[in-house]
């Protein structure tokens, strides 16, 4: 009767940890092949684009002090897969890389990357907050999982603003944000 008991209570303790576990993670929207987000038309994919994986950013956006006025220098941040959270990813400028000026995404799992360009922009529904985009890949690096992306939107921004006023030269400011990567590849 004892060990019942025993028994009874290590599976109610078990059943509490996961359910505790499952509701003390983050929440963020997670992507699936099948649902693409609903996203401002201006910054929708081509028709035939087929979402293939999300990753939520957490990082900073930098600042730099030009000619006595606060410009948008370049991301850094770190990818994290949205389910498991484990990182997968990193966000930068190719500027602070020696690479060619512009943002870049780079798996950790195989070196692949690529860089965005031709973007195209929406207001974030989140105030004082960078805005949503979608950027076209228009260069790769390396095979691995982002050699087949096309297209990348930036969505759920929250943070990241850039700074008003005058600077002192040569000063740099870098300013909190995360925001969810969606990368689709052609049909």
């Amino acid at each position: 009767m004892n060990q019942l008991r025993t028994f009874r209570a290590i599976v109610v303790a078990v059943v509490l940890l996961v359910v505790g576990q499952a509701l003390s993670l983050p929440m963020s929207v997670a992507a699936s092949a099948g649902a693409p987000p609903t996203v401002p038309e201006a910054i929708g994919v081509p028709p035939g684009s087929v979402l293939l994986f999300s990753r939520h950013a957490k990082g900073v956006q930098i600042y730099e002090c030009r000619n006595g006025q606060w410009a948008f220098h370049a991301p850094r941040a770190g990818l994290f897969d949205p389910q498991s959270h484990q990182p997968t990813g990193i966000h930068y400028g190719g500027i602070d890389r020696g690479l060619t000026p512009g943002p870049w995404w780079e798996s950790v799992d195989d070196g692949s990357r690529i860089r965005g360009g031709n973007a195209v922009s929406a207001p974030s529904p989140n105030a004082n907050s960078i805005p949503l985009l979608r950027l076209e890949v228009v260069e790769r690096q390396g095979t691995g999982v982002l050699s087949l992306i096309s297209y990348i939107q930036r969505l759920n921004t929250v943070g990241g603003v850039g700074l008003t006023g005058g600077c002192a030269a040569g000063a740099q400011r870098w300013v909190a944000y995360t925001a969810d990567y969606y990368f689709y590849g052609n049909a």
